[in-house]
């Protein structure tokens, strides 16, 4: 047993259990500071229910076209798509317990992505494929969301980009909860992965540390491999091995850009590819009040 259990006169102290029946942390005087997209869109996707349409020759031609032009409205399935937020939001608010059980948090602050940011400027097939519905209720959920905790919902930026901004800066007020490896491979020190799937037998976990070496060379190992999810290409068969043997000797990032610079010319891209795609992946372009885009000549 870990002394950490023990009290002053070294009897043992009570022992909290988290949400999982698991020995829960000690406290830190810490917020978990959450990129909250994942969070909003599982609860979301749990609790919406497809209501089923009879067939359409007992609706009037009124009545179909008014169904056909429902936002919820599901051709493949035939039916229509509801919510009961309340649901949702105590869906929600599970996952949030039990984040807040396994980091030993207290607080949190909560960021969420609404509608087309800066990178689809930068590149106007980012996310393109991207063509499935949203689950039903996700921005009425995220507003709620947003209305009970502190944070905010970024629409000229990404939720990623501000939170990865709160942790570079106030390290010493944050724990960084988020799914998305391109958060958690960001930031030097320890995170927390929120995921988990009972199918998968997957938990939410601590990450491993990450260097400052690692966060540096994190956005152009990136534009290397490429993001199926985002729509961007990186560098045709060059996955993970390639990309580590490929900044194993840079220290710097100009050491870094000029790898990376040398790999596409290499695949036949160019330096203008290399520098859109860098704009896509890169998390530290935000500086609290403006985009700066990524820019080669201003690095060391």
């Amino acid at each position: 047993m870990s002394l950490d259990y023990l009290t002053e006169d070294n009897e043992i102290a009570d022992i909290l259990l988290d949400i999982d029946g698991k020995v829960m942390p000690t406290k830190i005087d810490k917020i978990a500071l959450i990129d909250a997209d994942t969070l909003a869109y599982t609860a979301c996707l749990n609790t919406e229910e497809c209501e089923h349409l009879l067939p359409w020759e007992m609706y009037t031609d009124d009545e179909i076209a008014e169904i056909k032009t429902n936002p919820n409205y599901d051709e493949e399935a035939c039916g229509i798509w509801t919510n009961n937020i309340d649901l949702a939001y105590d869906k929600a608010m599970e996952k949030l317990q039990r984040i807040l059980d396994k980091t030993g948090c207290t607080d949190s602050e909560m960021y969420f992505t609404h509608g087309r940011n800066f990178r689809y400027t930068v590149d106007t097939n980012y996310k393109a494929h991207r063509t499935g519905r949203a689950p039903t209720g996700l921005y009425e959920l995220k507003q709620r969301l947003h209305a009970t905790f502190p944070g905010e919902i970024c629409e000229e930026i990404e939720a990623d980009d501000i939170v990865v901004y709160l942790a570079m800066t106030q390290p010493e007020k944050y724990v960084m909860c988020a799914v998305d490896k391109d958060l958690l491979g960001a930031v030097p020190g320890k995170s927390f992965n929120y995921y988990e799937s009972a199918k998968y037998n997957i938990e939410m976990k601590w990450t491993d540390i990450v260097t400052q070496l690692d966060a540096i060379q994190w956005p152009y190992k990136q534009a290397v491999i490429g993001d199926k999810a985002d729509n961007i290409m990186g560098i045709k068969g060059k996955g993970p091995a390639a990309a580590n043997k490929m900044f194993a000797g840079c220290s710097t990032e100009m050491q870094c850009w000029l790898a990376l610079v040398d790999a596409y010319e290499a695949a036949g891209m160019t330096q203008l590819d290399a520098l859109q795609t860098m704009r896509l992946v890169h998390m530290h372009q935000w500086d609290g009040e403006k985009i700066n885009l990524f820019d080669p000549r201003e690095l060391t």
